[in-house]
């Protein structure tokens, strides 16, 4: 029962997010800090 809640509740959530996405869009004010992790870490980091 608790997993079946559980599972629920990360549903529920994952369509609010998916909403706020849709609503919003992807763009913040992150991705800048992004671009530059990826272009400044290796896998070994």
């Amino acid at each position: 029962m608790a997993a079946a809640l559980e599972r629920e509740m990360r549903l529920q959530a994952a369509l609010q997010d998916a909403q706020t996405l849709k609503k919003k869009g992807t763009a913040d004010d992150l991705d800048e800090l992004v671009t530059w992790s990826v272009a400044h870490t290796t896998r070994d980091d």
